[in-house]
């Protein structure tokens, strides 16, 4: 089998594990709904106010982009420290992007961006930076 369908057979595999695993119901209520509310903290603390206007669930986690940065670098042909490390940095890297995704759809709460930063902007924002990131690493 040649590297780019065996890249592409471990991207998608460790995409489909963590697709499961994150969608399992133990996992969402112990791992993805905390993570979420979290995020919503530190997100309200860096702003500055008691409580966000936004609610931070689990499909605002930014776990998706993460998910996909991840089964990139994992399924990526490079010793395991390294696909371990850089996975670990593109999820900060994520991490830092969905916080400052969350304060500014906070910010923009009643305005005519909110819809369009929500729906069309950040996610598509937060793909590019789990791609770019994995490119990069590589």
């Amino acid at each position: 089998m040649n590297a780019p369908v065996r890249f592409l057979g471990g991207l998608a595999a460790w995409a489909l594990v963590f697709l499961l695993v994150m969608s399992h119901a133990t996992v969402q209520a112990a791992v993805v709904v905390p993570f979420s509310q979290w995020q919503g903290t530190v997100a309200a603390w860096a702003l500055g106010v008691p409580g966000l206007p936004v609610a931070v669930v689990p499909s605002c986690s930014g776990l998706d982009a993460m998910g996909l940065c991840v089964a990139a670098l994992l399924a990526y042909p490079r010793p395991w420290p390294q696909r371990a490390l850089g996975a670990a940095i593109g999820v900060t890297v994520l991490l830092g992007a969905n916080l400052a995704r969350i304060g500014t759809l906070a910010m923009s709460v009643g305005t005519a961006w909110f819809d369009l930063l929500h729906v069309w902007i950040w996610p598509g924002a937060l793909m590019a930076i789990a791609l770019g990131f994995a490119a990069t690493w590589w």
